[in-house]
């Protein structure tokens, strides 16, 4: 299987139909006789296709299901469906659940040590902030 997220570049919505196989997702598909997964939508920017990615790739992992298997249609879908209400708070839980597992690296473990026995919003309220290592709470 093949993941791709990205822009214009990798999509063929701009595209008429009958051409659909000629973008670069699907020619490398076929080339190496392997299903696509396309994420890819005009407009959108580097931080969206990373913030998506990353949220998928945490769901995967999380499940341990294929890919291809109940993929949610959205990222905010995905993550109405953990309960989440925004991917800080889906960041945070799976670094609670990650130094709770001793998966962080050692690094940035320090960073996570005051937070994990707090709820989100108790976290917010002491200092957590996304994207937050090195100890520089």
């Amino acid at each position: 299987m093949i993941l791709v997220n990205g822009c214009s570049f990798s999509t063929s919505a701009s595209l008429k139909e009958h051409v659909q196989d000629l973008i670069w997702p699907n020619l490398l598909a076929s080339q190496l006789d392997m299903e696509v997964i396309n994420f890819a939508k005009e407009g959108k920017s580097n931080r969206h296709i990373c913030r998506e990615l990353f949220t998928y790739l945490i769901w995967a992992k999380q499940e341990k299901k294929e890919l291809l298997k109940d993929r949610p249609g959205t990222l905010g879908a995905y993550l109405a469906s953990q309960g989440w209400k925004s991917l800080e708070e889906a960041i945070f839980y799976t670094r609670v659940r990650l130094y709770r597992t001793n998966s962080l690296y050692s690094w940035d473990m320090p960073s996570m040590e005051k937070y994990k026995d707090m709820e989100y919003k108790q976290a917010i309220e002491n200092g957590w902030k996304m994207g937050m290592m090195f100890n520089d709470n």
